[in-house]
């Protein structure tokens, strides 16, 4: 069960924008477990983004009284009442009070867009309280209000009651139009959003430039990663390309790589953008990011690795379960990563390295000690380092 619903895209710090003090201001100009119709994953989930919008958006709907006074006799308002039954859900389900957490589910009424978290919550409690017909009713309620977490349905432990059964797949159904459909919206968005180009300052247009394709992190944008790459990339002539998410986070500050189909696309999207009018060194590629761009630098970039032979993720998470490492693009593709000791990925990257060692890709890891989830205070010394390595002659 994910408690704050399908949003476990690209890892991302709880409450950390993926801003650093150490970039300039005019830095950087797009998560989820990782691959298919299903969220990329989140260094932690946002703070509980699908209740809170339950919050928000199902009083409005429900017809509560919106401006927030109290009601003449006293009583709690019906965004009180409604925000007192959302706490009890989500404590009743950290607490595996099976039984509270529906009772107090049934009650958030409607179920609607916006709150298909809410019904996919509440079929895992029915699933984990034994009553099937209700969890795979919830199920199908939750891909019938927009739900997409289609890897997140395949894999969670709660549905385990419920899976293969006919209704279960009706909903897996449903969650497959869903996510073909998102993804054509997400499209569209994307095709208003052009990645940001930055040329060097004596740019030949005749010869062949390496590239470097950077991406941002959680509730950060396009413009942010691109001042942190500025000045490396005008040192070895390259174009610097920087993508947007698109997708904007529940706070609506900053974007999100919200989901893996869309993360890949994005950067397929972007190099194609940059062949198209720029003449290219295939062999330079390099595909960077920072904490969920790390991720999607990491996903994206292992599944396609004639295309990106260099791999810069920064304070990622890396997840064995959720990250196919193919033997087969090892001797394709070099790999540079970064991680602030003191920051809760630091341990998974070094794990990362191992297997990307024992699957024998040239990789490296460097490690800052005491930096949390950030850049380094030299960060543009280390990323001439990481480029060196990754696009060193063989």
């Amino acid at each position: 069960m994910k408690r704050s619903g399908y949003r476990r895209c690209f890892r991302h710090p709880a409450g950390h924008g993926a801003k650093s003090a150490a970039i300039p201001a005019v830095v950087f100009a797009c998560f989820v477990s990782i691959l298919g119709g299903f969220p990329l994953p989140a260094w932690s989930d946002p703070p509980e983004p699908g209740f809170a919008q339950l919050g928000r958006s199902g009083a409005d709907r429900s017809g509560a009284d919106r401006s927030g006074a109290a009601q003449s006799d006293g009583e709690p308002t019906s965004a009180e009442r409604r925000q007192a039954l959302i706490t009890v859900f989500q404590e009743a389900l950290r607490d595996q009070r099976w039984e509270t957490a529906i009772a107090a589910g049934e009650q958030l009424q409607p179920i609607g867009p916006g709150n298909e978290t809410l019904a996919y919550n509440l079929a895992c409690a029915y699933a984990r309280y034994g009553k099937a017909m209700p969890a795979e009713q919830w199920l199908l309620r939750a891909a019938e209000s927009g739900f997409e977490g289609l890897r997140l349905v395949a894999r969670d432990p709660d549905l385990a009651l419920i899976r293969g059964s006919k209704g279960y797949e009706a909903a897996l159904e449903r969650m497959r139009r869903n996510r073909a459909d998102g993804l054509e919206e997400y499209k569209a968005m994307a095709a208003k959003r052009p990645p940001l180009v930055f040329l060097p300052s004596e740019f030949d247009s005749t010869q062949a430039a390496p590239v470097i394709i950077a991406l941002h992190g959680y509730g950060a944008d396009a413009l942010d990663i691109a001042g942190a790459w500025r000045e490396n990339a005008a040192a070895i002539g390259a174009i610097l390309v920087a993508p947007d998410a698109v997708r904007p986070t529940p706070t609506g500050q900053g974007f999100q790589w919200l989901y893996a189909d869309e993360g890949e696309w994005r950067v397929l999207e972007t190099l194609e953008y940059v062949r198209a009018r720029y003449r290219i060194d295939p062999r330079r590629v390099v595909l960077t990011g920072f904490s969920q761009g790390g991720n999607l630098t990491l996903s994206a970039g292992l599944a396609h690795p004639v295309l990106f032979p260099a791999l810069i993720p920064m304070s990622g998470f890396y997840d064995p379960e959720e990250l196919v490492i193919p033997t087969e693009a090892a001797t394709q593709v070099r790999i540079y990563l970064t991680v602030g000791g003191s920051e809760r990925g630091a341990e998974g990257f070094a794990r990362a390295r191992d297997a990307f060692s024992r699957a024998g890709y040239r990789v490296r890891l460097k490690t800052y000690p005491g930096v949390g989830h950030s850049f380094p205070p030299n960060h543009v010394a280390e990323l001439r380092s990481a480029l060196e390595f990754v696009l060193a002659a063989d």
